[in-house]
C-alpha cells in the first residue's frame, strides 16, 4: 500500500496488457489513481505513477481520456522505466467526485493502450475538535479550503460545544499573516462575532467574551485579512478568567504625576489613584477603588472606576469630592468587560486604621482670640492704658485654625502712640497647636512711652488670619505704658565747694536710671539726701526730700554750717543709693575775734606764756582763714592800774593774729583782755 495525500491506491503487474508479438512492454503499477482536496483549497496535489519496461528503454505516450482541467499532465510521453508526475488542481472545484481515465501506450504501436481510472474528491472543509482552555499551534496552507465567511482566503475550521449564556473568548496570534476570526459564520448569514485586530493595527484578532446565543455546537473560522495568506499560527480558545490583582498600586496628585506618599496630606479635595492592570485573557481592563475615611468598613463597592485600558497597561482614576481635614484608606480591584472582577487588594501596607492620605485644604487661620498683655513673669497682667515698669511685656492670645494639624504662631506689633502701625511683626511666638494659647515676647520698650499694638495668626504655610487691635480702644490711646523700675541712682550735678551757710549750688541733682545709666523719665518717686562723709561735724540743713521730675531729683537750699574738706552726700530711693563725690565747705567772713590762746597767770613784769593768740571767726564759728586784718588788743579789766607791754598789734595770717611778749608790771588779780579789729571785737 502506498498512501499519497492521504488516500490509498492499489498497485499490481499487468503483464496480460502487453502484445507478445513486440520487442518489449511498459507496465504501470497502479490500476486507479485517487486523490482529494478541501473545496476552494489551491494547492496542486502531485501524484507519481511508476512506469515499468521489460527490455531497454521503451518509448510511451498518455493522454486524458475525458480532457478534464482539473488532472494537470506535466508531459504527454516519456520513457520507460522511470516514474511520471501528473497533479490534480482543485481550483475552481465545487464540492463533489470528479472522474477520469489516463491512456498510456507505447509508441508507434497499434497495441492494446494500458487505461488507468483516475478519480479526484472536492470535500466540505474539515473542522478540527477542540475544547475550552486550550491552546494548539497550526497553519493555514492553500492545502486548506476556502474560508466560509472570507472570499479568497484559506481558512482552519475549529468547533466546540457551548451552552447558552456561556461566554468564550477566542484569539489567534502569528508572526506570518494577519489574522481574521469569525465565530459560526454560515452562508448568507452573518457569524455570532468576528474581529480583525484586538489592538489597532496589530496581528491579534480576537473574539473576547462573545455570549454564545444557543445551546450546541459552534464552529470557529481562523482564516486571514489579506487574500491568499498563509503561515503557521496559535489559536486560544478559553473561558473567560477574572483579571489578575492590579500591580503598583500608587496615589497621585491630580496632575498623575507627582506622588503622594503613604500617609501625605493633599492641599485639595481630589487625587489620581493607579495602578497596572493585567489579564489572562488580555482582555481590556478598568481600574476601580473604594476610597473611605479611616474608621469606616470597607463595603467591597467601588467608589470610582477609570476608562478600559488594555491589559498591562497603567490605569489611573480620579477622586474628588473629598472633605477637608479627613483621614482616608483605600483599595482597589480590576474589573474586565464582562465585569469579571480580581480580589480587592488594600493599599500602603500599612494597616486599615492608619492614613493612606489625608486631605488638608489649607485655610487661613482665625484671628486671635482671648488676648493679654503680661509682665515678664507671663503671669501678672497688665490692665488696658496701665504702666509696666519692664522693659519687656509678654503679649498673648488663643490661636485657632479650621485645619486641625496646623502649627499657628502668634505675630505681635507694637508701636508708640502716633506712630501707625505697618503691618510688620516685631516679633512672633513659637509655633503652637490650635486652641492652644501663644506668648510672643517683646523687648527693647523705651521709658516713659505709651504703646499699643495688634496681632494675627500665622500658620506652618505663611497663611495668615486679619490683623486685630489690642485693647478695644480708639489707636490714640495707649495699651500700655513703660515706666521702668529704677536700677540705679545717678549723681548728676555734683555738690561744688561750697562757704559754709550758703546754699550749696548749683544744685546737687539725682536721676532715677535704668542699668546702662539712662535716666528714667517715668520716675515720679521721692529721692532723699543725707549727709555721708562729716568731717567738720556739720549739720545738713535744706529739703533734703524732694520729689523726682521727668525721673531727677534737685535739691536746691542745702547747707552746711562747718568748714571743713572731704564731705559727702548720700541719695537714696527706696533700696537704691548713691554717693556724691568728696566736696569741700570753706569759712565764711569774719564776724567775730575769739582769744584762742588767752593769756596765762605771769609775774608782774614777765611776758604772758604761752604768747596771746587772736582769730577772727565766721558766724559758724569757723576760723575765717581769709581774714588778714590788724588785730590789737588791750586791758579790758585793770584792777591793779597796770601798763600793757609788749606788741599789741599784729596783722592776722589766716585768721590768726599772734601777739608775743605782753606783760603786766602790776601784780594784780582779774585782768582782763580785749581783741580789736575794724568791725571786729573780742575779749579773753
Amino acid at each position: 500500500m502506498v498512501v499519497a495525500l492521504g488516500l490509498t491506491a492499489t498497485t499490481c503487474r499487468i503483464a496480460d496488457l502487453v502484445n507478445p508479438q513486440h520487442p518489449g512492454t511498459i507496465t504501470v503499477d497502479q490500476l486507479q489513481v485517487l486523490d482529494s482536496a478541501a473545496a476552494g483549497s489551491a494547492a496542486v496535489h502531485g501524484h507519481a505513477v511508476t512506469i515499468g519496461a521489460d527490455a531497454g528503454a521503451i518509448a510511451w505516450s498518455v493522454r486524458i481520456a475525458q480532457g478534464s482541467t482539473w488532472l494537470k499532465l506535466p508531459a504527454l510521453s516519456g520513457t520507460a522505466p522511470g516514474t511520471y508526475s501528473l497533479g490534480f488542481d482543485p481550483a475552481g472545484l465545487a464540492e463533489g467526485v470528479y472522474r477520469d481515465t489516463l491512456v498510456f501506450q507505447v509508441a508507434g504501436l497499434a497495441g492494446t493502450p494500458i487505461a488507468v481510472p483516475v478519480e479526484f474528491r472536492i470535500q466540505a472543509c474539515a473542522v478540527s475538535d477542540i475544547s475550552p482552555s486550550v491552546t494548539a499551534l497550526d497553519s493555514i496552507t492553500a492545502r486548506d479550503c476556502a474560508a466560509p465567511g472570507r472570499a479568497g482566503r484559506f481558512a482552519r475550521l475549529y468547533r466546540f460545544n457551548g451552552a447558552a449564556g456561556d461566554s468564550i473568548t477566542v484569539k489567534v496570534t502569528s508572526a506570518a499573516f494577519d489574522g481574521y476570526l469569525l465565530l459560526d459564520s454560515a452562508l448568507g448569514m452573518p457569524p455570532v462575532s468576528q474581529n480583525d485586530a484586538c489592538i489597532a493595527l496589530a496581528n491579534d484578532p480576537c473574539l473576547r467574551y462573545v455570549r454564545l446565543p444557543r445551546t450546541g455546537s459552534y464552529v470557529v473560522e481562523a482564516t486571514t485579512a489579506a487574500a491568499a495568506a498563509t503561515g503557521a499560527f496559535r489559536i486560544d480558545v478559553t473561558k473567560p478568567r477574572a483579571p489578575a490583582i492590579p500591580a503598583t498600586l500608587r496615589q497621585l496628585l491630580i496632575d498623575n504625576v507627582t506622588p503622594v506618599t503613604t500617609g501625605g496630606a493633599l492641599d485639595i479635595g481630589s487625587l489620581s489613584l493607579g495602578a497596572t492592570l493585567t489579564d489572562p485573557d488580555d482582555d481590556t481592563l478598568r481600574f476601580e477603588v473604594e476610597v473611605r475615611p479611616v474608621g469606616t468598613v470597607f463595603l467591597n463597592t467601588g467608589t470610582a472606576i477609570s476608562g478600559l485600558v488594555a491589559s498591562g497597561l497603567a490605569a489611573t482614576t480620579p477622586v474628588s469630592g473629598l472633605s477637608d481635614d479627613l483621614i482616608y484608606h483605600w483599595q482597589a480591584r480590576a474589573v474586565d468587560r464582562t465585569g469579571r472582577a480580581s480580589p480587592w487588594v488594600s493599599f500602603g501596607g500599612n494597616a486599615e486604621s492608619a492614613a493612606d492620605f489625608r486631605v488638608a485644604v489649607p485655610q487661613d487661620p482665625l484671628v486671635p482670640s482671648v488676648t493679654g498683655q503680661l509682665a515678664t513673669d507671663g503671669v501678672t497682667a497688665i490692665a488696658v492704658g496701665a504702666a509696666t515698669d519692664e522693659a519687656s511685656a509678654v503679649f498673648q492670645a488663643t490661636l485657632n485654625d479650621p485645619d486641625p494639624s496646623d502649627q499657628l504662631r502668634l505675630e505681635v506689633e507694637v508701636r508708640p502712640i502716633g506712630t501707625a502701625f505697618t503691618n510688620a511683626a516685631s516679633g512672633s511666638s513659637p509655633a503652637v497647636a490650635r486652641g492652644s494659647i501663644a506668648s510672643a515676647t517683646i523687648g527693647g520698650l523705651s521709658d516713659n512711652v505709651a504703646y499699643h499694638w495688634q496681632m494675627r495668626t500665622v500658620d506652618q504655610t505663611g497663611r495668615a488670619s486679619a490683623w486685630t487691635s489690642f485693647g478695644a480702644n480708639a489707636e490714640s490711646a495707649a495699651d500700655f505704658r513703660v515706666a521702668l523700675r529704677p536700677a540705679q541712682l545717678g549723681i548728676t550735678a555734683q555738690p561744688p565747694t561750697t562757704v559754709a551757710g550758703a546754699a550749696i549750688a548749683p544744685a546737687v541733682s539725682v536721676a532715677a536710671q535704668d542699668a546702662a545709666g539712662n535716666t528714667l523719665a517715668s520716675f515720679a518717686g521721692n529721692i532723699s539726701i543725707a549727709l555721708g562723709a562729716n568731717p567738720g561735724g556739720a549739720a545738713l540743713t535744706g529739703t533734703m526730700t524732694v520729689a523726682a521730675a521727668a525721673g531727677v531729683a534737685s535739691f536746691a537750699g542745702l547747707h552746711l554750717d562747718k568748714a571743713a574738706a572731704g564731705y559727702t552726700l548720700v541719695a537714696s530711693a527706696g533700696t537704691l543709693n548713691a554717693t556724691t563725690a568728696a566736696f569741700t565747705i570753706t569759712p565764711s567772713a569774719a564776724t567775730q575775734l575769739a582769744f584762742t590762746a588767752a593769756p596765762a597767770a605771769a609775774s608782774a613784769g614777765a611776758a604772758f606764756s604761752p604768747a596771746v593768740q587772736v582769730t577772727a571767726r565766721d558766724a559758724f564759728g569757723n576760723v575765717a582763714t581769709g581774714f588778714t586784718g590788724t588785730v590789737t588788743v588791750s586791758l579790758a579789766a585793770n584792777p591793779g592800774g597796770a601798763a600793757l607791754a609788749g606788741t599789741t598789734s599784729a596783722a592776722a595770717v589766716a585768721g590768726v593774729a599772734l601777739l608775743p611778749g605782753l606783760s603786766l608790771n602790776r601784780a594784780a588779780a582779774g585782768y582782763s583782755l580785749g581783741a580789736a579789729a575794724t568791725g571786729l571785737a573780742g575779749a579773753t
